[in-house]
């Protein structure tokens, strides 16, 4: 099929939701920006500063207000809620509704945060900082001498740290602190992923390319195209496929053979629109873009194909999260809604 009759095909009754949807949509009165889900209630991060928890059938409840824009929600092993913001504090938010100051700055913004399951360990970057942080102990910091640093990404086994910087992506040894690896790729990165397996890193570039390096066969490989910044990198749980925003379709790309090899599978179009949130689930069966229009697609990498689970309406959709079983979305939008998207049968 060319890109012709895809659009055809994915305009024709854009407006229908596929009948199998079930959607309950809540409003929050500000921007998210930050979004997790873990199949009982989700947790947004909003532009006003406020921390939102909700479940679908409940009213939302705030559990704490930042002093500028939410930049980070996550969830750590006991599904407490660590949230970081523009007033430079990390908070953590437990289930009896209690905060913990985490982390202060006091003058910089907390650009991202990471936390590992598999060592109980968090990291935070801010300026040229990242710290690491065990019981909300600090245990740990490295410093950039070069550049700000973006983003903070562990590794799956939770022992080594990647972020993008100026001129290629750092990898620290959380076990050997004082060495560094430097993965080197001339200008501006502004963020680095790990594959679920361990085997690559993605980066993507100020110049609207991914980067990415393959550990077992020391290759590395560029992914052009993009008519946007390439942002949000995500990863099939078997890291066959990688996701990002950077396009006006939802695009996987095929690693198997060496990534770029092979031209990218496109699942969904939506017309007038370019991609502001994507999201994999499982391992190609469960796809979901949201987009600038405020449609939501979900897709099938096998047969690329989608549905329609939310219409257009002119709303932007700015995050989306998958729930542990895959059988839930949830999504947020520009204009301060949370929705709920789920399956009848």
């Amino acid at each position: 099929m060319n890109r012709l009759e895809k659009k055809m095909q994915y305009d024709h009754g854009f407006s229908s939701v596929n009948p199998n949807i079930k959607l309950n949509e809540k409003p929050i009165g500000s921007n998210i920006t930050s979004l997790v889900y873990n199949g009982n209630y989700a947790t947004a991060g909003l532009g006003d500063g406020r921390i939102i928890k909700i479940k679908e059938d409940e009213n939302p409840a705030t559990l704490f207000s930042h002093k500028g824009a939410v930049t980070s929600v996550i969830f750590s092993n006991e599904n407490s809620t660590i949230s970081s913001a523009q007033d430079g504090k990390v908070i953590k938010h437990n289930q009896d509704n209690t905060t913990q100051t985490i982390f202060d700055s006091g003058e910089f913004w907390i650009n991202s945060m990471s936390f590992s399951k598999k060592t109980n360990r968090l990291a935070v970057a801010y300026d040229k900082k990242i710290l690491i942080y065990e019981d909300q102990k600090k245990i740990i910091d490295f410093t950039s001498p070069t550049s700000t640093l973006l983003n903070v990404s562990f590794s799956p086994n939770g022992h080594e740290l990647a972020t993008a910087c100026y001129n290629g992506v750092s990898i620290f040894d959380c076990q050997k602190p004082s060495s560094k690896e430097i993965l080197s790729w001339k200008g501006s990165l502004i963020e680095a992923s790990w594959s679920p397996d361990g085997r690559y890193i993605a980066a993507a570039t100020q110049d609207r390319e991914i980067h990415i390096w393959d550990f077992i066969d020391n290759k590395d490989f560029r992914l052009g195209g993009f008519i946007g910044k390439a942002r949000n990198i995500c990863w099939t749980a078997n890291s066959a496929y990688l996701l990002s925003l950077g396009s006006d379709v939802i695009a996987a790309w095929p690693l198997a053979g060496g990534p770029g090899n092979f031209p990218p599978v496109e699942i969904g179009y939506a017309k007038d629109a370019s991609l502001s949130s994507v999201a994999a689930g499982g391992e190609i069966d469960k796809i979901a873009g949201g987009f600038t229009n405020g449609s939501i697609l979900i897709g099938n990498i096998r047969n690329s194909e989608a549905i329609i689970a939310r219409a257009p309406d002119e709303n932007p959709i700015t995050k989306i999260a998958w729930g542990p079983d895959y059988d839930k979305l949830v999504y947020g939008t520009r204009t301060g809604k949370i929705g709920f998207i789920s399956f009848k049968n």
